[in-house]
Formats: structure tokens, C-alpha cells, sequence
């Protein structure tokens, strides 16, 4: 079974769709021994050289083959590009796809015109004319689709005006994480080892370390971070990620001295950098952007952020905000605090620090909740099953 995966992201990129992208297109390798195919763009021309670097850095094991790159260093219209590569791809194959998954609007649009082999994949809901396109999409009978949470699905169905016979067309996949596994990874391991020895020795007067992995947008709640680590000086705060404007721009605030901005760091390293962390941070606000900073997922979001702070064990905090609740359980699998109230987020901070075997408990909850339903190859099999 052979799959093209359609995408409207460009690499090498910082952003969770590149990594959602890049996880997919891995597992449906590992799930299904064939050559798959990823369509997706670059800013520059990518040698073979840069193509395996690129995959490396996500911990991908796809071949560079299987990587088809567009040249195209603008934003305008990449979705149709990708899709005109796709198109000609697709013509001069011999061993037609099985199975088409894009998560490219025009691409889809387009496509479903003519061929019904196609599951259409969309993670918020659209704007202005996208929304027209997408709606047509989701008005058609035989094409199948998926959404990351309930709330997006609600949303579709009253939106849309949607019969029972669309709405069952519709299914509901959330992101995912890796499992983590030392031996496939021992040089991110080993490397995230040497960084917690290095900051252990720079940081030595800090017994604690809590950690905040992702993006720097509007709406991720850096500005609560920012009291709690004025309001907890014996402990270090400790932000990973974002990209580069970001980054600048957050330093130039006036930082306490137990907050620090360690950068962005290889998708791959990740999850072990976070495993060096005491405590996990997810601070989400009630509005929460993108890069563009024009639509607002709040209500619709499942963070890959989520899945990879459960994949690693380590205790972590969440905002309450109801769409994250339809996977995270109140003093089950995480603390649940309200993204508003400062010492909420503090008391459970307290909580987890003071009482080790509870914080254990629930990072070991996390973990199992996250290999038994929530791994990229758990989702495959379930996009595989739903496509039958």
C-alpha cells in the first residue's frame, strides 16, 4: 500500500506542522513497509546531503527519496505549487497511491473534484474564501476527513450545516508523540545528559528545575512564567523553543535571574531535554495564536506539545481549558489550573515538589496514557482502519 502525503509546509521550519508533517509520513514508513511519498517545499534547493540532515534532525528514518521538494522561497500561493508538483508527480508514477492524505487546502479542493482516494486533514477551521473551499470539501459525500478534537468537529457539523451521513466522514484523531526510546535515540539521549550536567554545575544554587518547551505566540502564557519565576526565586524557569524574532524580542525584557531562555533545539532532542525538567509547563491562555497571529485555536487545539509532555514521564501543569480536557484527566495524568489565576498555578507547583511519589504517579499515568492510545503509529493505524 503505497500513500502520497500533501502538505503546504516548507522545511526546514520551526513550525508544529512541519513536526506533525514529518512524524506522520515516519510512522506510515514504519506501519506500512513501502515507499510513501512526502510533497512539501523549501526556501532553498535541498541536496540529498541536505535532505537526510533535515530528516535526521526530526528523527526520521524515511529515505531521501521519498522527500519531494518544491523550490519555492515565497509564501504566496505555495499550497498550489505543492499541488501542481503532486500533480505531475502523480501522472508520470507507475505505481499509483493507494491512499492520498493532504493537509493542503487548494491541493485538496482541487483534487476532490475529480477522485474521491483522498482523506483531507485540517486542524482549524478557515477564513474568507478558505472557508468556502474547505466547506466544500467537507459537503462532499465520498471524501473522507479528520480533525484533531471533538470541538473541531462540533464546529464543522453546526457550521457546515452537516447531515449525519457527512458527519460520520468525519473522524477525530488527535496529535501524537513519539515513545520514547533511548536506544534508537542514545545520541539525543546522551546529548540532552551533557546539557543537564552543564546546567546543573552553572545553575548549582537551583535545586529544581521547571521547563516550558514550544512556541513563543501570543496566547502560550510566557507572561504568567514570568510571575511565577519572580514569585519562586529558588527556582529555575527554564523556556525552550521559538523562532529566532521571537526569541530576540523576549530577551529584551527585563528577566529575573531564575528565568532563562535556552532557545530552539532540534525537534529530536526534545524530548529528552524536557525528561532533565522537575516539572513541565503548559500555560495556555483562553486566545491562543499562530505564527500569523490571526486565528485563534483555543477552542479547537490538541498541542503536540501535550502528547510529548506525556510521552516523557515528568509531571506537568496544564491550563483548564475545555478542549485539552477531552485527553487530560485533574490529578490523573496532569494538574489542571486555571490559566488566569496565579496561584493556582503556584500551589501546584508547591503540590507536585512537595509530594514526590504524587508527582511520579502522575507522570507515569501521562506516559501510559500516551503509548497506549496517542503515539504517531497508534494514529496511523487508526487513519488506516478508517480508510477501509
Amino acid at each position: 500500500m503505497k500513500i502520497y502525503y500533501i502538505t503546504s509546509s516548507k522545511f526546514p521550519s520551526r513550525k508544529a506542522n512541519s513536526v506533525h508533517v514529518m512524524k506522520m509520513i515516519n510512522a506510515f514508513s514504519s506501519f506500512i513497509k513501502n515507499k510513501h511519498i512526502l510533497f512539501a517545499s523549501s526556501n532553498k534547493f535541498l541536496s540529498k546531503n541536505k535532505k537526510r540532515k533535515i530528516l535526521d534532525s526530526y528523527n526520521s528514518q524515511i529515505d531521501h527519496t521519498s522527500f519531494v521538494m518544491i523550490w519555492y522561497p515565497f509564501n504566496r500561493m505555495i499550497e498550489l505549487f505543492i499541488f501542481f508538483r503532486f500533480l505531475i508527480y502523480y501522472i508520470f508514477d507507475k505505481e499509483k497511491p493507494a491512499l492520498i492524505i493532504s493537509r493542503n487546502l487548494l491541493a485538496s479542493f482541487f483534487y476532490t473534484i475529480f477522485y474521491d482516494n483522498l482523506i483531507y486533514e485540517t486542524h482549524f477551521p478557515e477564513k474568507g474564501i478558505r472557508l468556502f473551499l474547505q466547506k466544500k470539501i467537507f459537503l462532499r459525500k465520498k471524501i473522507k476527513k479528520i480533525v484533531i478534537t471533538e470541538s473541531l468537529k462540533t464546529y464543522f457539523v453546526s457550521e457546515f450545516l452537516l447531515t449525519s451521513g457527512l458527519s460520520n466522514k468525519i473522524n477525530v484523531f488527535s496529535d501524537g508523540a513519539d515513545k520514547i526510546d533511548i536506544n534508537k535515540d542514545i545520541i539525543a539521549y546522551n546529548f540532552a545528559r551533557e546539557h543537564d550536567n552543564l546546567l546543573r554545575k552553572r545553575y548549582n544554587n537551583y535545586k529544581n528545575f521547571i521547563g516550558y518547551f514550544g512556541h513563543l505566540y501570543e496566547g502560550r502564557g510566557l507572561k504568567l512564567i514570568h510571575k511565577l519565576a519572580i514569585r519562586n526565586k529558588n527556582i529555575l524557569f527554564l523556556i525552550y523553543g521559538g523562532m529566532k524574532s521571537d526569541i530576540i524580542k523576549i530577551k529584551k525584557n527585563d528577566l529575573p535571574k531564575n528565568l532563562v531562555i535556552m532557545g530552539y533545539f532540534e525537534n529530536s532532542k526534545t524530548p529528552y531535554l524536557m525528561q532533565n525538567m522537575d516539572i513541565l509547563l503548559m500555560p495556555y491562555e483562553k486566545n491562543v495564536y499562530l505564527s500569523k497571529k490571526t486565528t485563534n485555536t483555543a477552542m479547537f487545539m490538541s498541542p503536540m506539545k501535550m502528547f510529548e509532555y506525556m510521552s516523557t514521564g515528568v509531571p506537568f501543569i496544564s491550563s483548564n481549558l475545555e478542549v485539552l480536557k477531552e485527553i487530560l484527566i485533574d490529578n490523573y495524568n496532569c494538574l489542571l489550573a486555571d490559566e488566569q489565576n496565579l496561584e493556582d498555578w503556584n500551589q501546584s507547583i508547591l503540590k507536585l515538589l512537595e509530594n514526590s511519589n504524587f508527582a511520579k504517579e502522575l507522570g507515569n499515568n501521562a506516559k501510559n496514557d500516551l503509548e497506549n492510545k496517542y503515539t504517531w503509529l497508534k494514529r496511523v493505524q487508526n487513519i488506516i482502519n478508517f480508510y477501509k
